[in-house]
């Protein structure tokens, strides 16, 4: 394996639901000097798309929405996607 030193600096991004979308649009700009991170839901991973990605790394996690039983309360709870879920996210990322 050959490792490569980049002279980059690292500008971390995030796009969900929160973020302002002035700060969302960062993530378009180009920015001359740094290797932009960009950490996405999967909701903003499927809406856009950012045309020098180099990278990505998919943790094939997902948030339901389920009902507590002993407290009648709905909630988010992070699972693994399913293999059909895994296999779509796989041809469109590489665009097949």
């Amino acid at each position: 394996m050959i490792w490569l030193m980049f002279s980059l600096e690292i500008l971390i991004l995030t796009i969900h639901l929160r973020v302002p979308l002035d700060q969302m649009q960062e993530v378009f700009h180009r920015k001359p000097g740094f290797r932009k991170v960009i950490l996405a839901t999967n909701i903003a991973e499927s809406s856009i798309t950012i045309s020098e990605v180099e990278v990505v790394v998919d943790f094939c996690l997902s948030k339901i929405l389920f009902c507590d039983q002993q407290t009648n309360n709905l909630k988010l709870k992070s699972v693994w996607i399913d293999g059909n879920n895994a296999i779509q996210v796989f041809f469109k990322l590489f665009n097949i």
